[in-house]
């Protein structure tokens, strides 16, 4: 059996051995190794979107440096604060483990991997490494059917929610701003182009990042983007974005997490 040392350490441990250890433990009820061993899919799974928010915000506060944080540096960076590797093809046993352990936050953000993964995983399941076969149950199947509009929907409302939220303070111009009435005007075309959009995002994973990282951008800000001055284009892609994510992502959760 794995020591509960083992599992305290900052050692990285695949999503696969974990969950087996998970497993074993609760089958022989070492419940000292089951909540070591939850703990790192706790951190990674609950908490993935406390990590992102706080991305966002630590983006958008030192944009000058141009930290820009895409969804794969963002999964690499939470791998590396919850100590486990895990893949997307984990997803339906994060699932299935979360309904077995009796831990509902990790569920909202398994489903949404769910989602964004392989639409055949959601169809036929995944082999585990020992031959087993994950599938998920018929009600966790229909929250992914029913979940994966609602993200792209939520995705349409961040972006119309953050401009809306510069509505004000975007048609004042920044004192260094290089272009004054110039940017003022490109952002008032924007959000009034953006209202005729119905944007739907390319990924499904970008809701969880900076505006200026999404892998494409709504077409009323592409089209206007090289007219922007950078300090205008940092504005309108850096503030709040953290508070509206936070928000969004709550509700995702919320409607993934609704009874059936």
């Amino acid at each position: 059996m794995v020591s509960v040392e083992l599992l305290d350490s900052y050692h990285i441990i695949p999503f696969d051995t974990l969950a087996a250890i998970v497993r074993m433990a609760h089958k022989y009820q070492a419940e000292e190794i089951v909540t070591a061993a939850a703990c790192r899919l706790d951190t990674f799974f609950a908490k993935f979107s406390a990590h992102a928010t706080l991305l966002i915000e630590i983006c958008a506060v030192e944009s000058r440096r141009k930290w820009n944080i895409d969804w794969l540096t963002l999964w690499k960076w939470t791998e590396h604060v919850a100590s486990v590797k895990v893949e997307l093809s984990h997803a339906t046993e994060a699932v299935n483990l979360a309904r077995f352990l009796g831990r509902p936050a990790w569920v909202p953000f398994a489903i949404f991997l769910c989602c964004v993964g392989d639409p055949l995983h959601l169809r036929n399941g995944v082999r585990r490494e020992d031959g087993e076969l994950e599938r998920l149950s018929d009600e966790d199947y229909m929250r992914c059917i029913r979940a994966i509009p609602v993200i792209r929907e939520k995705s349409y409302q961040l972006v119309h929610d953050l401009l809306v939220s510069h509505h004000t303070s975007l048609f004042s111009p920044l004192s260094s701003c290089t272009q004054k009435q110039h940017c003022q005007a490109i952002f008032k075309e924007i959000v009034s182009e953006f209202k005729e959009e119905r944007f739907f995002p390319q990924a499904l994973t970008d809701i969880h990042v900076r505006l200026s990282c999404w892998s494409r951008l709504p077409e009323a800000i592409r089209r206007k983007r090289s007219d922007i001055c950078p300090a205008c284009w940092v504005r309108l892609t850096s503030n709040g974005q953290h508070e509206l994510y936070s928000k969004i992502w709550e509700q995702i959760a919320g409607s993934i997490n609704v009874a059936l």
